[in-house]
């Protein structure tokens, strides 16, 4: 590296104890600001001198600079030479242009200067690097020599220390002829003049300029290369004021070019230029070594992975099987070898104390070895895998395919058999004390939780897999069994006395206790009082409380049945009496009281409600014949009574022995004529069966359905062939429903010696009936009969087959709604003769 010649006495920062005479101080703004010389209006110009064949002011200096003249010091013949220039250019540069525009040399020389160096802004520390080397004019290079200069300055130094620095000089155009000639050669890096001081003797103005070397203490001594004729000097003006920056010495082998263009200010060099300009020269070489040596490692990965391609690494099992060392066929095998039997047998868990079984295929659960394989071998980039063959695999988890739904249905069907139900708290009243049973934690699994643990287990030969038990805290926990078991025990402490319409009715604990139930429900109790149930204890304990209301009726009057509008009585509304109770038994002794009003009882039935049946007319009348016997006659007079007035609602059933019973003496019936086992004798009730006969043939016509009815088994002149109905309390009934859009009114009564039985509602169906002639007819005979209550009878009527048939058609639609036929067969009525008593028939009915 060249050393300059600048004798300066300083070092490249300011220090105190400086001379008085101003220093010029570089700017940090811009860097290669040119040293300034007097102009003829005495402004500081900057002049530099580059012509070839000069003889340079210093030995061994190869680009003369220049120094700033302090004013008042005398003129050199540098200086002089410099003013005749000046003068015969006849032109003065712009402040402005010497700092921010191009020299009309930069595009004389086909090179672009930076806007940058030219407006006063720091040059790229790579344009300083590359400019160092660019090629000049041929100029043989000065001899590199040491100056005596105390202070070096470093220049930039080659990009290669080993290869030879190119002195080429620059090739620049010719000045403009509208112009004078400018200098063509750029200002390299190393370039660097020293300023002049200012011709004021004022304190010089600082301005920002961006430097790379320090400024000198003072005046230092010019050094330049005197042009030859001729190549004129160019000379350009720096900014206004502009302080002068330090001067750096260029490299040794750099040579002036013979047409040197001048920009505004050369560039400063520091350490960290000369570094990153080494850096240019040497990145490409390392980038160049390190390209080869990753191409290598790359090939010898590649290599590896590829030989380990088709192999599991050693070391590596599945689920504990070693498959190391194995290629993927060889290790597929071993898995169905190994593990596929852990799959296929059946599988024991354990819950504490409890344990199930279950099989894995039907629970949905099967191995997946090429799944578990897949990444153990192939060709792959991953360095994982290499690494695996270098230390050793590891243990791999297997890989499952599983039909959650399957297993999910399966624990749950487990869990019965591996839990314990909690057991709820419960509070209840008995005999009017509050009771309470305790509530206890159960056992379980976690549904979740127990089939994680079996897909983590079921392939290793841990057998029974231990399921993890939870605790499972009743609905009804031991905290809010004993909150309201307080409060039963408060209801059962005493009685509570009820207001009723003026009168007090006091309800034992007993009593009111039994309408009382807990109800336990999303983890909560609840006390509901019956309300009903409170009222008929009120009303066993007092009389004439209520008054009966009485519904809309129908009553039959000269024959046709009338609506009766029916009175309002007095109730106890039951939701207000048991709502009445439930807060006085929570109050203590002496507060447990309380009062209830009566309210109005409607009416159930309506006469707008009755109206709406559509009773209007007789739809059905059938009569039968009394016989002689008094007391079977009034049976007959009694069920006609509690028939007649009875609704059969649409969808409703009329059923003979709910209508007249019960058929007791208590309930007013005779004993009479019937037939038990065949024998004619006396029974309650006898008789009873020709109103099942009546009754049946009204339903009949008038079109219901028929439910249930049996023919006598002897056939009775009185009654209609296959078409009569007995009863038998206990065994035999007659049913028959109102399929019909409208009301039944039934009336029964005796006159002229006849049995009537009537149905009133609106016509709907049209009857159509046949009944066939007897068949098979047996005539009747003489039997013996050793009965104890064996009466003797004449001969009756003979046995024969009978079919009716019918017919049912709604009017309005023409729809046929029922069409049926019975066939019965009748016995022969044999005459009795009575002897000793014989075992019973198994059959009894009545006439």
């Amino acid at each position: 590296m060249t050393q300059g010649a600048d004798p300066q006495p300083n070092k490249a920062k300011d220090h105190p104890g400086e001379p008085a005479t101003p220093k010029p101080t570089p700017s940090q703004d811009t860097p290669g600001d040119k040293a300034p010389t007097p102009d003829d209006n005495g402004t500081a110009q900057p002049t530099t001198d580059t012509s070839p064949g000069t003889s340079p002011a210093t030995e061994g200096d190869a680009t003369a600079t220049s120094v700033p003249k302090s004013a008042g010091s005398p003129t050199t013949p540098a200086d002089a030479q410099a003013a005749d220039d000046k003068a015969a250019s006849g032109k003065t540069t712009d402040d402005k242009a010497a700092s921010e525009k191009t020299t009309d040399d930069k595009a004389a020389s086909g090179k672009t200067t930076d806007d940058k160096a030219a407006s006063g802004k720091t040059t790229d520390d790579k344009a300083a690097s590359e400019k160092a080397t660019e090629p000049q004019e041929a100029t043989p290079p000065a001899p590199k020599k040491r100056s005596a200069a105390p202070i070096p300055i470093l220049s930039t130094p080659p990009q290669d220390p080993l290869a030879p620095i190119s002195s080429a000089p620059e090739k620049t155009g010719q000045p403009s002829a509208a112009s004078p000639p400018q200098p063509t050669r750029q200002p390299e890096a190393s370039d660097i003049p020293a300023p002049k001081a200012a011709d004021t003797p004022a304190t010089p103005q600082r301005t920002s300029v961006k430097s790379t070397t320090s400024p000198t203490a003072g005046p230092a001594p010019t050094k330049k290369l005197v042009p030859p004729a001729s190549v004129p000097t160019a000379q350009a003006e720096p900014p206004a004021q502009a302080e002068p920056p330090a001067q750096a010495e260029p490299p040794a082998q750099a040579e002036p070019a013979s047409s040197a263009s001048t920009s505004a200010s050369p560039a400063r060099v520091t350490l960290d230029d000369i570094d990153n300009a080494e850096l240019t020269r040497t990145w490409p070489r390392a980038v160049g070594i390190g390209a080869a040596v990753l191409v290598v490692l790359a090939g010898l990965y590649l290599g590896a992975q590829w030989a380990f391609a088709d192999t599991i690494a050693r070391g590596t099992t599945v689920a504990g099987v070693d498959v190391g060392g194995q290629s993927a066929d060889d290790a597929r095998a071993t898995l169905e070898s190994e593990l596929t039997p852990r799959l296929t047998d059946t599988v024991e868990l354990t819950a504490e104390d409890k344990r199930a079984s279950f099989d894995p295929a039907e629970a949905g659960i099967q191995l997946n070895p090429d799944a578990t394989l897949a990444d153990l071998t192939g060709f792959t980039l991953s360095p994982a895998r290499l690494w695996d063959h270098i230390v050793g695999g590891s243990d791999v988890t297997p890989i499952l395919e599983v039909d959650d739904a399957a297993l999910t249905d399966t624990m749950k069907a487990l869990s019965v058999d591996l839990e314990e139900e909690p057991v709820n708290g419960t509070v209840a009243f008995a005999d009017g004390e509050a009771v309470a049973s305790k509530a206890e934690d159960g056992r379980g699994i976690d549904i979740a939780q127990a089939k994680a643990r079996i897909l983590d287990t079921i392939v290793t030969p841990t057998r029974p897999i231990a399921l993890d038990v939870v605790v499972k805290e009743p609905e009804i926990t031991q905290d809010i069994t004993d909150e309201f078991y307080a409060q039963a025990q408060t209801m059962a402490s005493g009685p509570v006395e009820v207001s009723v319409d003026g009168k007090d009715i006091e309800l034992p604990v007993k009593a009111f206790t039994k309408a009382i139930t807990v109800k336990a429900e999303n983890g909560t109790m609840e006390f509901l009082f019956d309300g009903e149930r409170l009222g008929k204890e009120v009303l066993k304990r007092v009389d004439g409380l209520l008054t009966e209301a009485e519904d809309a009726h129908f009553e039959f009057q000269d024959g046709k049945p009338v609506i009766v509008p029916g009175k309002s009585g007095t109730r106890i509304d039951n939701d207000q009496l048991a709502q009445a109770v439930s807060t006085a038994a929570t109050q203590q002794l002496g507060e447990r009281s309380t009062t209830v009003e009566l309210v109005e009882a409607e009416p159930d039935a309506s006469v707008e409600a009755l109206e709406e049946l559509g009773i209007k007319e007789r739809v059905a009348h059938f009569k039968t014949p009394l016989t002689n016997d008094y007391l079977r006659t009034e049976n007959l007079r009694l069920a006609a009574q509690r028939i007649t007035g009875y609704l059969v609602e649409p969808g409703e059933e009329f059923n003979l022995l709910e209508v007249i019973g019960p058929v007791t003496a208590a309930n007013g019936y005779h004993a009479a004529g019937v037939v038990v086992n065949g024998i004619h004798t006396d029974g309650v009730g006898g008789g009873l069966s020709q109103m099942s006969t009546t009754t049946y043939n009204v339903g009949f016509f008038a079109g219901m359905t028929d439910i249930a009815h049996r023919p006598h088994s002897y056939h009775f002149s009185r009654y209609p062939e296959g078409r009569e109905s007995t009863i038998f309390v206990g065994s035999i009934d007659m049913i028959w429903r109102n399929d019909s859009p409208h009301g039944v009114l039934m009336r029964s009564y005796i006159s002229g010696g006849n049995l009537h039985v009537e149905a009133w509602s609106t016509k709907t169906y049209k009857v159509e009936t046949t009944t066939s002639p007897r068949s098979n007819v047996v005539p009747a005979t003489m039997t013996t009969v050793t009965a104890a209550n064996c009466e003797a009878q004449p001969i009756g009527s003979p046995g024969f087959t009978v079919t009716v048939t019918r017919k049912v058609t709604e009017i309005d639609s023409g729809k046929v709604v029922i069409d049926e036929a019975n066939t019965w067969r009748y016995k022969p009525d044999h005459g009795v003769t009575c002897k000793k008593p014989e075992s019973k028939k198994d059959k009894d009915e009545d006439e």
